[in-house]
């Protein structure tokens, strides 16, 4: 759980860093929109995603070599932040299907780029009991 718990962690902390950044860079004026649409309700839509991660992280670990546990977990990722940006878009803004990737792809990459980063970072310590570490 603690791994699942750092990678959710650190997604969330660069993501949130990175909207910041751009906000002080170049001030827009929904911030305070977004910032509760990406934060905060990232957070709470990424739940789900995250549960289903420490399954899988957890018998992947248990079944396979760790690069081949985090290829699949990086690959997870990609696919749940993509799965919870469209269903976010269905909730709130119901941007037709054809616009969405051009309308989420930046936001999408925000979440995706440090949870790939933090698979890589991290070390699971179950792997490491199981010695394929």
């Amino acid at each position: 759980m603690k791994y699942t718990l750092k990678i959710w962690g650190i997604t969330n902390l660069i993501s949130a860093t990175f909207f910041l950044i751009s906000y002080i860079i170049k001030p827009y004026e929904l911030f305070s929109f977004i910032v509760v649409y990406v934060i905060f309700l990232g957070l709470i839509l990424s739940i789900p995603a995250m549960i289903i991660f420490w399954f899988l992280q957890k018998k992947l670990f248990e079944k396979y070599t760790v690069i081949k546990s985090k290829v699949i977990l990086s690959i997870y990722s990609f696919v749940s932040v993509w799965v919870t940006l469209f269903l976010l878009n269905i909730l709130m803004y119901s941007i037709p299907i054809k616009n969405f990737v051009s309308t989420f792809y930046r936001m999408a990459f925000l979440y995706i780029i440090p949870m790939i980063f933090a698979i890589w970072l991290f070390k699971n310590s179950k792997a490491l009991k199981l010695n394929l570490e």
